[in-house]
C-alpha cells in the first residue's frame, strides 16, 4: 500500500495551504471528509471532485450522489463512495478540482505532490491526516446566519400587501 500526499490551494485565500495524507486504498469519500474536517467545515455540503489537466479544466466527475438524468452514454458516473483513489489517481502531480460550495460555485486546486511506500507505523494511524495547515479556509459553503427565509427579505417588506382589492376572496375575482 502506498501513501498519497495531496496539496490543496484555495483562490480565495492566497494563504490557505492543507496537506492531506490518505492511503492509496481510501476512497474519494474519506479524501472528501479529511478536506472537510482540515477546513472546518459542514460534513453534510453536498461536494464533488474533478479530475483535471495541467491547465485546471475539469475532466471526469466523482460525486456524492447521483444528479444527473440517466443517458444513453456507456459512461457511467463515478461516485466518491465507490472509487479507490488508485483507481483514478495513478501518478504524481495529478490534479483534482473541489468542488466544495455547488451554490456558489466555489473550487479548491488538488495536487498529488507525492506518493511512498506506507510504513508499519503509518498503516496503524487513522487516516487522512492533515499533516500541514496554513492560513486561514475560505468561507464555509453556507452562510450560518442565514436562519430562514425571513432573514433574507428587505426590511421594508410587507407579507400583507394591499394591492388585492378588499372583496379578494378567489383567484379567479381578481382582475389583470
Amino acid at each position: 500500500m502506498k501513501i498519497y500526499k495531496f496539496r490543496i490551494l484555495s483562490p480565495e485565500s492566497k494563504d490557505f495551504v492543507r496537506d492531506i495524507e490518505i492511503p492509496d486504498e481510501k476512497r474519494f469519500y474519506d479524501l472528501h471528509m479529511g478536506i472537510q474536517a482540515a477546513c472546518d467545515y459542514d460534513f453534510a455540503q453536498m461536494c464533488s471532485f474533478y479530475l483535471s489537466n495541467q491547465a485546471w479544466e475539469k475532466e471526469e466527475e466523482i460525486s456524492m450522489i447521483d444528479l444527473d438524468e440517466p443517458s444513453d452514454e456507456d459512461e457511467k458516473p463515478h461516485f466518491m463512495k465507490d472509487v479507490r483513489l488508485k483507481d483514478l489517481i495513478t501518478k504524481a502531480n495529478q490534479r483534482l478540482l473541489y468542488l466544495f460550495d455547488f451554490f456558489s460555485v466555489r473550487m479548491m486546486f488538488i495536487e498529488l505532490v507525492e506518493i511512498r511506500p506506507m510504513t508499519p507505523k503509518e498503516a496503524k494511524q487513522n487516516h487522512p491526516i492533515c499533516t500541514s495547515s496554513e492560513g486561514k479556509a475560505p468561507e464555509m459553503q453556507i452562510i450560518d446566519d442565514v436562519m430562514n427565509v425571513e432573514d433574507l427579505l428587505p426590511d421594508d417588506f410587507d407579507e400583507f400587501d394591499d394591492d388585492f382589492p378588499e372583496d379578494f376572496e378567489n383567484i379567479d375575482d381578481y382582475d389583470l
